[in-house]
């Protein structure tokens, strides 16, 4: 799941300082929960969204499952990010305080399937073809805190370790994945010093056969660089899909740049966003007019990419918040 680079980095922190201390899969509760809001998606498909409630930092976050037949909260607690697998299967992860916790292979009713780590891997991305899955490793070392390397797992031969790219092959490798649609590349976030001192993330596609990144330029202008930094969301048929403090950007993966698709407007920032199907997206939007400091998502944005046009869908109640988004066809 789915701003600019201080932003993420306060999702970041978000995610690994959130959840209560974990329960074992067999110790989960076995009834879906009420939801807290409904989320008037009438599909088709299954809409899922990591949700929380109440101040930043919130030690209660749920997934929801919305479809139209109405809203679900799913029984997995402290979850961090979810994604679909299947329509009938998604792929998790919870954090205990204070470091990454367990990832867990769930039905769509929330129940687990599989614990497939239960330390130092978060943030799972399934592949297009959902039999790999990237996912960040934490270490916590003297030489380094934080993500050590990016990894693809097999989800078809019990989670194995397939490619391992540390922060030794790549320094400033994030930890932010989007997969290709052939599988056989990655869009990453490469945070970068080289402006004025500042941190700003930038493209890199990751060439999964021969560890290759290539660096991608960040506008169609002049080569120039987004002063914001881009970091990328999703990517079809029709291009690598980013977002900036410029709204959201379709970039060439062969490098010729991005361009601006939608702006979702003054005081808006995109935090993530998933493809509908066809030529429909819908986004994560951050309102910092609300409050320039909050690190999740506010609205929820509908857009055709095709024509331009979007705007809101829903605004979450008063207290409420998501922070990742996701989308799958099917019942």
């Amino acid at each position: 799941m789915r701003t600019n680079a201080g932003a993420w980095a306060g999702l970041t922190c978000l995610l690994l300082a959130a959840g209560l201390p974990f329960q074992k899969a067999d110790a989960m509760p076995s009834e879906m929960r009420s939801p807290p809001f409904e989320i008037p998606f009438d599909g088709p498909g299954r809409l899922l969204m990591v949700a929380s409630r109440g101040p930043d930092r919130p030690q209660n976050y749920l997934l929801l499952v919305a479809t139209r037949n109405g809203t679900a909260a799913l029984p997995l607690e402290s979850p961090s990010t979810a994604e679909w697998l299947s329509p009938s299967e998604l792929i998790a992860s919870r954090s205990a305080p204070g470091h990454p916790g367990e990832i867990v292979r769930l039905d769509r009713e929330g129940h687990a399937r599989d614990v497939l780590s239960t330390a130092d891997l978060a943030y799972p991305r399934p592949a297009p073809d959902r039999r790999q899955v990237s996912v960040a490793h934490f270490v916590d070392t003297p030489e380094r805190k934080g993500i050590g390397a990016t990894e693809i797992r097999a989800l078809d031969r019990d989670f194995t370790l397939t490619k391992s790219f540390s922060y030794r092959d790549l320094p400033t490798l994030s930890g932010v994945v989007v997969w290709s649609p052939d599988a056989k590349q990655l869009a990453v976030d490469l945070r970068s010093d080289e402006d004025e001192g500042r941190v700003r993330p930038r493209l890199g596609i990751l060439v999964l056969e021969n560890a290759v990144v290539r660096r991608l330029y960040d506008s169609a202008q002049d080569r120039e660089r987004d002063e914001s930094g881009v970091i990328p969301i999703f990517w079809t048929s029709k291009g690598l899909y980013a977002r900036s403090q410029r709204g959201v950007l379709r970039c060439d993966p062969t490098g010729e740049g991005c361009t601006v698709v939608y702006d979702p407007g003054n005081n808006r920032r995109v935090l993530d966003g998933t493809p509908l199907g066809g030529d429909e997206v819908l986004l994560l939007i951050q309102d910092l007019q609300a409050d320039p400091l909050e690190a999740r998502a506010k609205e929820i944005h509908r857009l055709n990419l095709n024509t331009g046009k979007g705007g809101l869908f829903y605004r979450l109640p008063a207290d409420a918040f998501a922070s990742g988004i996701d989308w799958i066809g099917g019942d």
